[in-house]
């Protein structure tokens, strides 16, 4: 009888209370989640050639891609663009802009520096210090009247 009454007793002691799995949050990781602050903190050690791309992710990185701060240097000399992609990288630069590293192709067939490209780096940044070009292929016809 001992032994049964033990059993009850067992059996009438509370079971001890079953923790509850945590709850889950989901938390957002997404670059887009984070303020524009620490994004522009983010981008700024990305290349001019990757800037350019990152601004053609949405309007937001757009905006936040056109930061003249990113901006005070243009350099496409490890990934050379074309003359037509090169204008899209001149569409952010401004009178902050004060270097041009220009990477070409050194080939006549693509050609990505023009008179006209020329043109606008001397209308919207007056105030360049240095202006290096590496492998770019120049026709002097072209530049006569420059």
């Amino acid at each position: 009888m001992e032994a049964s009454s033990r059993k009850r007793k067992a059996s009438e002691e509370p079971e001890p209370e079953r923790q509850q799995p945590p709850k889950t949050c989901r938390i957002d990781t997404s670059l887009l989640s984070l303020s524009d602050h620490v994004i522009l903190e983010i981008i700024k050690y990305l290349k001019s050639t990757d800037l350019l791309v990152l601004s053609q992710v949405c309007l937001r990185l757009s905006a936040i891609a056109a930061d003249e701060s990113l901006w005070k240097v243009v350099d496409t000399a490890e990934k050379p663009v074309v003359a037509s992609e090169f204008r899209k990288i001149l569409k952010f630069a401004s009178k902050k802009t004060i270097k041009f590293v220009i990477g070409g192709f050194a080939s006549q067939s693509r050609n990505n520096l023009t008179p006209s490209i020329l043109e606008v780096i001397r209308t919207k940044c007056p105030d360049v210090k240095e202006f290096t070009l590496t492998n770019c292929h120049i026709d002097a016809n072209e530049y006569v009247n420059f």
